[in-house]
């Protein structure tokens, strides 16, 4: 293609290339945004792309900080032990897995596929000198296998959390799943957490966690 042209993709990435502009947009009536990606020509030769360390698959959402006063409440909650595994599924910038290492002495893997995100979470763990404990792996999420998980964390959305459920009743029992906002469809709690709105907000924040093994509703 000639110098400038613009390529648009939605929902779904050039493996290798991160986009030069990403615009997240929610349909009407829809539970799940949707992600548009643009690249402008010209782009890199393939055997520059060929070695980054960027998954095939594009992000199902966009990334939305958890804010610290809830991240310390999911760590508090997780009720972890040193030693203990932790994985945090759409790991963004990473400040869950660095708050399980530093503060619990826990081991924290990490699934993200955007390549700013990983290079940010991984520069942020090196310099808090947690490498050791803490691993981002450049992957999908619904890929990871869970069983030897203690606690699992979430922040993504209804349909996200829907589709990990079946990921999620291989884990053993007693471990622990927290997420921020959203629940698992059908799936009935053991603790919901209401913390007060901040900076200005007029909404509470909820977390939402069970214990396996899991308890489907009748429907």
């Amino acid at each position: 293609m000639k110098d400038g042209a613009l390529i648009i993709s939605h929902d779904f990435g050039l493996a290798g290339l991160p986009p030069d502009k990403v615009i997240t947009v929610t349909p009407r009536g829809a539970e799940d945004p949707h992600q548009v990606y643009a690249w402008r020509t010209p782009l890199p030769p393939a055997d520059e792309m060929a070695g980054n360390d960027v998954p095939t698959r594009a992000p199902d959402i966009g990334f939305t900080p958890t804010p610290m006063p809830v991240v310390e409440e999911m760590l508090r909650l997780a009720n972890l032990d040193p030693g203990h595994l932790l994985y945090d599924l759409g790991s963004g910038d990473g400040r869950i897995l660095i708050g399980a290492a530093a503060e619990y002495d826990a081991r924290a893997i990490g699934y993200e596929i955007d390549p700013r995100l990983i290079d940010l979470s991984r520069q942020k763990a090196t310099d808090a000198g947690l490498d050791p404990l803490v691993e981002i792996r450049a992957d999908d999420l619904f890929g990871a296998d869970l069983a030897d998980a203690d606690v699992v964390t979430l922040y993504l959305s209804p349909g996200m959390n829907r589709r990990l459920i079946p990921q999620l009743m291989v884990m053993r029992p007693g471990a622990r799943i927290i997420s921020y906002s959203y629940d698992l469809p059908g799936v009935r709690p053991q603790n919901m957490i209401s913390l007060p709105p901040m900076d200005g907000e007029t909404d509470d924040h909820m977390i939402h966690m069970w214990v396996t093994p899991l308890e489907l509703l009748e429907e």
